[in-house]
Parts: C-alpha cells; structure tokens; sequence
C-alpha cells in the first residue's frame, strides 16, 4: 500500500468501475428481496449545497447497506423545474446582463430558462455521481421531461374530472416581486418591527371608536369594524354604523367571537379583500369586498385619491391625512410576524383572485385513514407521524395556480362560447361547437402538483411500464422535516388517491444543516460550506462522513470544517492501519490477503492471546450497535459508534498489542477484524474502503470484486468460555494500563522517565507483564528501594501492582498542584453535570452522546476521588 490515500487519484478511478459493474441498477435476479428508493429532485436553481449533500448521502448509506444484505436495489436521481425559483434565479442573471425579462416574449424567456435547464440538470447529476451516490442515472427523470408531463397532464385532466379542481375568487398570498399566487406553504415568516397605529372611526351620530391596526393604508379597503360579543364596552355599538375616514363610505359595527378583547383598543377594522381572518369574518357576515391594493403592489382605483400610490407611498399618505384630520390617536412600537415569499422574501400581500384550486378533503381522508388504520407510511422519528396526522386534520383547499412562465402550463383551453375544455393533449377545435381558435390558460401549476406525482412518474405512471408494476410502491424516503408538508403528505394523499397505495412504507425525517451556532448556512452570514470545495481539499470520503457523523434523526445538522479536517484524519488513521496490518501479516503468513473467520477459528484455540478473543467481542459488540441504529435508520448513530470502536478500541488497544507482542494469531486476526470493519465503513465512506480492499485482496473476482456488493459480515463465533476470559483479561489489563497512563499525568512524570512498580504476585503472565512495561514506559523490580517516598497499589486480585514514587519530590509543592486539579476537576464536573440536567440537551442531543458525556462524568469522579487518595497519600 502506498504511504497515504491519494483520493484525488482513486475517486475517479472508483467511480468508473462502479459505473462499469452497474452499481445501482437492478439486476432482476429472482428470490432477491427489492429495496426501492426515489430521490428528493433537487431544484434546478445552481449547484448542489451541503443539505443536498445530507439528503443524497444518507440515504445512499442505507442503500449500500441493503446492497451488502443481499436486496436488490434501486435509487431514482432526477431533477426539479422548480417553477419560481428558477424563474427568479434566470430573471435576476438577465437583470445582470441588462436585459428585462418583460421585453422577452413568452416563447423567447422559456427558451432561455430551458438552455438553463439543460445546463444546471447536468451539473447537479454530475455533483451526485462525484459523491458517490449508487443511483441508476439511465433512469434519471426531470419533473419536466415527456414521462412527468404526461403524468402531470393525466393526474391534472382526472382531478378535473372528477370535480376536485376548480376555480374560484378566494383570498390568496400574493407575491407582487414574482407576480405570483403562493400556497399558504410557501410562505415564510419574519419578524418585523414597526408600529401600531390608532385610528379614530367617527360614529354617525356621534362620538368616535379607535380602532388599532399595523396596516393603516389597508383601512381604504375596510368593510366594518368588529368587537367580540362578549366585550362590554362595545355593547352599545353594534348594529351602529361608522363613517370611513378619508374615503366617507358608511360601514357598520358588528360582534364576531374571533375578535381578540386583548389586542389594541379590543376594536379591530374588517378589510375582507387584504387579511385572511377579515376575509372569513367578511364571508360570514356578507360583507362587500373592495380591492385597493393590485397584483404589482401599488394601489388600484377602489383606493380613491390614493390610486397608484406603492404600499408605502400610501401609508404615509393616509397618516399624514389622518393626522391633519385629527384621527390617528397614537402610535406606538409593536413587533409582530409578516409573511414574505419563500423565493425572492418580497413582503406578500393577500389579495382576492380568481385561482385553480384542489378540493383537499376527500385526499386527505385517504391519507388520516392509512395512517391511524394502518399506520402507513411509518415515520422515522417516530413522533413526526403525529405531528403530520394533526396537519392533515387541519387542511385547506391548495391553490395551484401560479401566474410565471416557468412551469406545466394548465391543461385548460377556452372557448369564446362553451365552458372550460380539460384535456391531456391540446385540442384542435372546441369538442362543442367546433371553434379552432381555442386559448389555453396562461398560468402554469405549482411546482409542487408534479412533485406530489414523483414517486409514480418516475416509473412511467400512468402507463402500467414494467418499472412501475415492479418498483411502485417504494420502500423508503428521505428528505428534510422542513418539507413534510409540502412534499410528502402531498406525495401520500396522491398516491393513495390514484393508485390506493401509499408511495413509500417509510419515512426518515432528517434535520436542517446549519453552521456550528444553529443558523441557517446563507452568503449573507458568509457561514456557507460547499461540498464541491470540501471534496476538493478533504476528499469525498471526508464529505460523506462529516454530514453523517454529525447527522441524527429528525433534528438538524450542525457543521463546521472542523469536522471535515476530523474526517480526513480519520480516514488517513484507517489507511495506516491498513498498511501496518497488511506488512505485518505478510511476515506471518504466505498468504497475501486476510485470512477468513473460518481458516482463524480453527488456530485460535491453539494460538490466541486474551487480547486476540477481546478485540473479536469488540467487534461484534460494535457491529451489534451498529446494526440496532441502522435499523432505526439512524446512520450517523452507527457512524459514531463504529468511529469509537475503530479508533478508540481496536487501534488504540489492539494494533498497539500487536505491534509490541510480534507474533502469535495477532497480525493475523488484526487484518480479518480490520477486513470486516472495511466492509461497515463501506456504506458510510466507500472510496478509501474500496481501495483498501483492492490493496488487502478481494474475497471474491469479476464484478463481485466491488466491495459493495460484498456480504455484509456475520457476529464471529466465541466459545463461551474464551469470551469470558476474555473480557475478565481486558477489564484487568486495561484498568491496570490506564491507570499508570493517569498517573504519570497526574504527577507530571517525564515522559521519558521509567515508572517503577513490583507485582504483588506471581500470577501475571511475563508476556503480559511485558506489554505493561511497554505501554507504559515502565520498568517491574521484585521490591521498593528506599527512595520511595509515595506509593500508589492499583488494581486488584491477580492484576494488583504497586507504583512507587520519588521522595526527592517537593511535597509541598506537588500537594499544592494537585489540589488545583482537584479543584479543577470539581469545575469541569459541575459544568457537566449542569449540562446533562439541562432538558434541551437530553432532547436535542443524540442519544449516544448523552451517554458519551454521561461516561465522561463518571470518569471525571472517578479520577477526583483518586487524585485525593493521593492528596491523603502526601499529607495533603
């Protein structure tokens, strides 16, 4: 083996044979169990980022894992058009260029986003080969390619049909940046400040109510003031009317129970046309509608003297007029949440509009009855399914309609005399009265109507191919909770209501990634990691391992490149292990490459040291650990445990073991361990494993040769016996070991210092009281000479030495230091104890690592109760 892993050599290298060997295509075989799986489409707005990185990465682990378990397998790559983040994306690079995408006719500006298209898809796909991802890319689809259309046409025309969709004037957000309908979500939410303004309403007759409001120029549109019934101070104003200021339109009073007593003077303005709650109160209490803001964001004609005006032209109007007419009371800082498009964070404003809509109640029907009856899909973590259940009780109608270019045009056609045509191919002539010059509607479908269709487009549907009849339904997906909602309850109700299946049996929820302090990784905060720039300076390896190290079910991902600098060593820490395994093996044995369990147990027996049987319970132990977290999906759990295991356990203890006795079954049970711990790091980081099997010897030739298509490895057999002495050996050596490491620390010896130390008995076996001294720098005599001021017995039983110390110590002086780690251990364990008490973290935390720093408390006791026994020792 080469001195180091060159991943710049090997990865294009590996990639290619997998390529070559069909990793990731079905191979058909018959008997095999089938592990299916379609990729989150990433939008085609740019390059892949590093929550792409987690949601492609991820699931590509599990797949390997399948692969390895003996599935066939499957992984679907694919694209999104992504409808008005993509128009934006190219709107704004025209906009650097000088050209104004209004001055483009329609035909021309598709043109354009399709050249865009072209070029972004090919990138992306490019970007999930380079991470290693096994996917059949001869089946990649695009959510607006020939296949997906057709679905979106059939899936559109049927709804229809069946009198789901519909259109209607209904109160929508509206983006006035993109021009644009949204669904309520694709809305995002913001913390503003700003003011609350009273507003004084004359009442006819007499007298005045103050109304409070953060939207004063918004009160053009008003329709009625509300008070809730039960608020007594009102009482004597309902059924009254008011004279609008500024425009001398007579509005009544009127007593609805959603009105808030709390909130401002307990009077709020009813503006039916702009806020969703007055656009309800207004439906109840048939009230008229009067649109004063337009599509663009200006004022319109029912606005009066205001006509025109930008939003916050008129709101400084209106005060201003307001104020000259004695009317605005006060004002006074008020914070609250405005909602801003998901895209382009331009404020949104409710407007009324005629929109295609999709009646949601008879899907979402289908959907809470596969889940509380069936519970189908099954979420990971297991708690989300509640959250998604509740969601579902409460949802609207889904506007569908977006008004952009960019997109699957609505397959509705009008005629200048018949109703409405639907139809999935574009009709010559209307089918009524045979008039040819037919328009169809201009606005195209929310992005989201033909993800919602993804897992059955991807596979030919509507058509019955052989691909849908044999893939559909799926096994799993895995995508961000962030999407829950608008991604996967929509996939489930459509599914469930075109095929009567839910599209997938699972579901793994993962968490955003964000930067070490929990903010969303953005170019503002200059936080932002890109995968393409870690592959280049870390490896992809290190990519990989660093979002799954860090990643846990359902919660978010922080990352720095800290992480990924731990992960290129982690990886240089298995290649050397490697090397020192394989050149010491080839000294013990003709045989070039590991030696299988089978060809070792049959020696063991004869040959073993304790060390030998304890670094194969080990192993098992991890790989026991390993599978339990990859069931629950969990592979950063299995990740950080094999991490301990390797690094903590087998290269720390059992390497170094071998490396001091020379000899014997070590090196040789060493490199079978090593050979196995390859295999289950081969999901997570498959490069460098892939390279170290080439380098150790395949278990098998031909296209088997690809390690991930090896089988995953079985728990070694032990004698009961052998294990338990075993474990009696280890937990007497490695307590003896690490408690001289402690204290040559504690008492600052020179690391090049001999520690002195007799054996209260004979039993210690010489080999094994030779691997003492030489890991830990130490040196047995029969008896203390009289320079021994302090000793210190450790251990117990058959394992009990004495350490000696140096008198020519100054008492004082070491008395006075190690009182002050005493005393710093006291902190360290309050901090963690404050810390371990804390709710959040118990919640937050994986749970690995509440036991890790659980442990490590413990250890921090441990070693304080010690280091006063020393204290007591030195008169302390």
């Amino acid at each position: 083996m080469e001195s180091r892993f060159n991943y710049l050599t090997a990865e294009p290298l590996w990639l290619e044979a997998w390529s070559q060997s069909g990793l990731g295509r079905p191979n058909r075989q018959a008997g095999k169990a089938l592990f299916t799986m379609v990729i989150p489409p990433p939008n085609i707005t740019g390059s892949l980022h590093m929550g792409h990185a987690l949601d492609n990465i991820l699931p590509d682990c599990l797949l390997r894992l399948y692969l390895m378990r003996g599935s066939d397998v499957l992984r679907v790559p694919g694209t999104d058009h992504a409808g008005i983040a993509t128009q934006y994306v190219v709107e704004k690079n025209l906009k650097i260029q000088g050209i104004d995408r209004n001055a483009l006719k329609r035909e021309e500006f598709e043109n354009i986003i399709k050249e865009w298209a072209e070029k972004t898809k090919t990138g992306i796909l490019g970007q999930l080969v380079k991470m290693g991802c096994a996917m059949d890319f001869s089946r990649a689809r695009f959510t607006m390619d020939e296949t997906c259309s057709r679905a979106v046409r059939f899936a559109f025309k049927s709804l229809f049909d069946a009198r789901l969709i519909y259109q209607a004037d209904r109160l929508i957000s509206w983006c006035p940046r993109c021009r644009s309908a949204l669904s309520d979500l694709e809305l995002e939410w913001q913390t503003s400040r700003g003011q609350l303004h009273y507003l004084k309403y004359p009442m006819i007759g007499g007298g005045f109510i103050t109304v409070a409001t953060t939207r004063p120029e918004t009160m053009l549109g008003d329709a009625a003031v509300a008070v809730n019934p039960k608020d007594p101070r009102y009482e004597k104003f309902v059924g009254k009317k008011i004279l609008l200021p500024l425009m001398k339109r007579e509005i009544p009073v009127i007593a609805d129970r959603r009105v808030e007593s709390d909130f401002g003077t307990g009077a709020v303005k009813v503006t039916p046309a702009h806020d969703p709650l007055d656009w309800a109160i207004g439906h109840d209490h048939g009230l008229p509608l009067y649109s004063v803001i337009g599509e663009d964001g200006n004022l319109t004609d029912a606005a009066g003297p205001y006509r025109r005006l930008s939003i916050k032209e008129a709101r400084k109007k209106v005060l201003d007029d307001l104020k000259t007419q004695e009317l605005l009371e006060r004002e006074e800082p008020y914070t609250h949440n405005t909602a801003v498009c998901y895209r382009c964070a331009t404020s949104v404003e409710p407007l009324v509009s005629k929109q295609w809509f999709l009646q949601m109640a008879p899907l979402r029907d289908l959907a809470v009855a596969a889940f509380e009856k069936n519970g189908q899909p099954k979420f990971y973590p297991e708690h989300w399914g509640e959250i998604y259940l509740n969601w579902l009780k409460n949802l609207k109608d889904w506007c569908l309609s977006r008004q952009i270019i960019w997109g699957h045009r609505i397959p509705v056609w009008y005629c200048e005399k018949c109703p409405p045509i639907c139809a999935t191919e574009t009709p010559v002539k209307c089918p009524s009265c045979g008039n040819a010059g037919l328009k169809q509607d201009p606005d195209v479908l929310d992005t989201w109507f033909s993800s919602s269709l993804w897992p059955m487009s991807v596979f030919g549907w509507p058509q019955e191919t052989e691909d849908f009849k044999r893939f559909y339904p799926t096994s799993l997906m895995v995508t961000g909770y962030d999407i829950t909602y608008l991604w996967v309850a929509r996939m489930i109700m459509m599914g469930l209501h075109f095929t009567k299946q839910v599209p997938f049996a699972e579901v793994y929820l993962h968490g955003l990634v964000r930067d070490e302090k929990g903010r969303k990784m953005s170019k503002t905060l200059g936080n932002v990691i890109d995968p393409q720039e870690i592959q280049k300076e870390y490896g992809t390896d290190a990519l990989r391992y660093g979002v799954l190290i860090k990643s846990q079910p359902g919660k978010d991902t922080p990352l720095n490149k800290d992480i990924f600098v731990g992960a290129k060593n982690f990886v240089t820490k298995l290649w050397n292990a490697g090397r020192f395994l394989k050149l010491e093996h080839s000294k013990e044995s003709a045989k070039p490459g590991p030696r299988s369990q089978q060809e070792l147990l049959a020696i063991l027996d004869q040959h073993a040291h304790p060390s030998d049987w304890w670094a194969i319970g080990q192993f098992n132990e991890t790989l026991a650990a390993a599978q339990s977290h990859l069931e629950r999906l969990d592979a950063g759990g299995a990740l950080r445990k094999i991490y301990d295991s390797f690094w903590g356990s087998f290269c720390d203890w059992h390497i170094e073991i071998v490396k001091l006795r020379r000899g014997g079954c070590g090196p040789a049970v060493g490199l079978a361990i090593y050979r196995d711990f390859i295999k289950i790091l081969q999901p997570f980081i498959p490069f460098v494993t892939h390279e170290i099997a080439k380098e150790l010897g395949n278990e098998n030739s031909g296209q088997e040769a690809v390690l991930a298509r090896e089988t995953w490895p079985a728990p070694w057999p032990r004698a009961p016996k052998a294990a338990e002495a075993s474990r009696l050996w280890w937990r007497a050596f490695s307590s003896i070991v690490t408690e001289m490491r402690i204290i040559r620390n504690d008492f600052q010896i020179n690391p090049g210092q001999e520690m002195i130390f007799s054996a209260a008995n004979g039993e210690i076996s010489p080999e094994d009281m030779s691997l003492v001294e030489k890991l830990t720098k130490s040196k047995r005599v029969n008896q203390a000479d009289g320079r021994a001021r302090v000793r210190r017995t450790i251990g117990s039983g058959t394992w009990e030495l004495t350490v000696f110390f140096d008198k020519e110590w100054n008492p004082a002086k070491e008395t006075a230091r190690l009182a002050g780690q005493v005393g710093e251990l006291e902190k360290a364990i309050a901090r963690l104890r404050d810390l371990l008490e804390k709710s959040d973290f118990s919640s937050k935390a994986p749970s690995d690592v509440v036991e890790k720093e659980r442990a490590r408390l413990e250890g921090l006791r441990g070693r304080k109760a010690k280091l006063s026994d020393y204290l007591t020792q030195l008169g302390g």
